[in-house]
């Protein structure tokens, strides 16, 4: 992480130093995410243990993403940069009673480093509304945590991690509201458009992660974004 704001730094400095029009944003989002595989994967888990009577009780849902960014301005209609951002979501499998508790978290999270091109469609008053496509990179890491309590005592504590690697677009439409002392509002939506990618075990890069059925598993964050931030111009 160090490293990610280390770049944003270094680049702000480089931006500042030829004289060019900079801004620096902070962002926060909704998230949603397809992740078809692993939502089919945690639900042949809860099957697998259905004579405990195992239910779903999260399934990935929608949530925040944080985001760092910094751009410059290329012409008078558009401007160019890059972005950090932070996003984490999960699901869990969960019965509990008077003997026991039973408890398989899936824990997805996630370092998106992405580009970004803005091209400037419109004004209406102070108000103005751009296009932009973002691309770049997804890090990730997948962990699963098995958990059984029969009376208090532990049965099974297990934890797995697994690491991949996501390629990302991100077309998107921004609305621009300036307010005051070089601050902008930010508001954005967009699809992102994910290549599926394999995961692989953290301590071996040899193991693939499977489904129940013994083949690879993809993983897919595609879904939609909106993004609500907040800049300011140097």
């Amino acid at each position: 992480m160090k490293k990610i704001y280390s770049l944003l730094f270094l680049s702000s400095f480089i931006f500042i130093s030829y004289g060019q029009l900079i801004s620096v944003r902070y962002e926060v989002g909704i998230g949603q995410y397809q992740l078809t595989e692993l939502k089919s994967f945690q639900n042949s888990l809860k099957d697998m243990a259905g004579e405990l009577g195992v239910k779903s009780v999260e399934t990935f849902p929608s949530t925040l993403y944080y985001g760092l960014g910094t751009d410059f301005k290329l012409s008078g209609r558009s401007t160019a940069g890059i972005l950090v951002h932070y996003n984490t979501t999960g699901g869990r499998n969960h019965i509990q009673d008077y003997s026991g508790e039973y408890k398989m978290d899936i824990l997805l999270n996630s370092f998106a480093l992405g580009a970004n091109y803005s091209f400037l469609l419109h004004k209406f008053g102070n108000v103005s509304f751009k296009s932009s496509i973002t691309g770049g990179v997804r890090l990730s890491t997948l962990e699963l945590a098995e958990k059984l309590t029969i009376y208090n005592d532990n049965i099974t504590d297990s934890d797995y991690k697994f690491d991949g690697v996501n390629y990302y677009l991100l077309p998107s439409g921004e609305f621009n509201y300036p307010l005051k002392n070089n601050l902008c509002l930010n508001l954005k939506a967009g699809y992102e458009f994910d290549l599926r990618s394999r995961y692989y075990k953290k301590d071996d890069k040899n193991l693939i992660m499977k489904n129940i059925n013994g083949k690879d598993m993809y993983i897919d964050y595609s879904g939609l974004r909106i993004g609500l931030g907040v800049s300011y111009s140097f």
